[in-house]
């Protein structure tokens, strides 16, 4: 079978669905991950085929670096979620489109997107294929024991219609683009149930929580369709630490790691000397990464190290 994955985002939106993929390999499936343009290399240094999607999202992500700052209110967190709605939707639109150019090439036999790929429900209704929704969160499928992620927990009734509402509000958004793809490939217009947990024919999609039941247990009124498998790691990697890092990790207790990703804030300078000053009043040496952020501190004590990154499943035992 050839399995095409679709997904869109940072490293942690890619790295599960290359580990997803390791494994259709090694039941013996054919697979090619459609993914941002900045990803190729790292995964076809796994052996995929690979089909590329502008990275247009992931720029404009980077340019909001105060985005979470911006979100401190919920008045400020509805300004920013409307203006990046409005700064996303030339983006959204192409993404559908690239993403249906890489399924039309692949003519897969199954695809499995990231819930950020959206059209690819549309996609395989188009190949008249199977489609399956595999997501690293709790987002879409309604339950009453926790709302969806990000949203305030409350009574049962409460946590479940906060899906609801994601579901409510993901279908007003990505409709527009739906609507004119449909119709520019022959469907017929998109039915008022169709959603990431509906075909048009209203059929259930399987959904894959790459969550561990033994953090989050999987909540017992949910729909068959929807499973926890556990995270998708990637194997350990054949890794060493650089000399410098060897040296400072051997040279007293363990360190305390601090990363944050691709998410720094609109001051990283600032957060760095946070960072800094709260490693030396808790009297613990530090490892401090600056990964995508742009942390980068100045005039360190012996007791911190900066690294540009390292793969935490390696490094995390020292």
């Amino acid at each position: 079978m050839h399995v095409l994955i679709q997904t869109m985002g940072s490293r942690g939106d890619v790295q599960p669905y290359i580990a997803l993929g390791l494994g259709l390999v090694e039941a013996g499936h054919r697979v090619t991950i459609n993914t941002s343009t900045r990803f190729e290399a790292w995964v076809r240094g796994y052996g995929f085929e690979f089909l590329p999607l502008k990275d247009d999202l992931l720029k404009l992500l980077d340019s909001n670096t105060g985005l979470i700052e911006d979100m401190g209110s919920p008045m400020s967190a509805i300004r920013t979620a409307r203006r990046m709605l409005r700064e996303t939707k030339p983006i959204q639109r192409a993404l559908f489109w690239d993403g249906w150019a890489a399924a039309e090439t692949v003519q897969p036999d199954l695809i499995v997107y990231h819930p950020k790929m959206s059209g690819a429900i549309h996609y395989a209704e188009k190949l008249e294929i199977p489609v399956v929704l595999g997501t690293p969160i709790a987002q879409f499928v309604p339950t009453s024991v926790f709302p969806s992620i990000g949203m305030p927990a409350g009574p049962a009734a409460f946590n479940r219609a906060t899906y609801h509402l994601v579901l409510m509000i993901s279908k007003r958004v990505l409709a527009p683009y739906a609507k004119e793809w449909r119709a520019a490939h022959g469907l017929a217009p998109q039915p008022r149930g169709i959603d990431p947990l509906h075909t048009a024919s209203g059929d259930p999609v399987p959904v894959l929580h790459a969550i561990s039941p033994q953090v989050v247990p999987e909540p017992p009124d949910w729909p068959d369709s929807a499973s926890m498998t556990g995270y998708w790691f990637l194997d350990v990697p054949d890794w060493s630490p650089p000399d410098e890092l060897a040296a400072f990790l051997d040279a007293g207790e363990p360190p305390v790691y601090v990363g944050f990703g691709s998410m720094s804030g609109r001051q990283p300078e600032r957060l760095a000397t946070l960072v800094v000053e709260a490693l030396q009043r808790a009297g613990v040496r530090g490892l401090l990464a600056k990964g995508w952020g742009g942390l980068d501190p100045q005039g360190l004590p012996a007791s911190i190290h900066v690294i540009d990154r390292a793969p935490h499943d390696a490094l995390f035992p020292r």
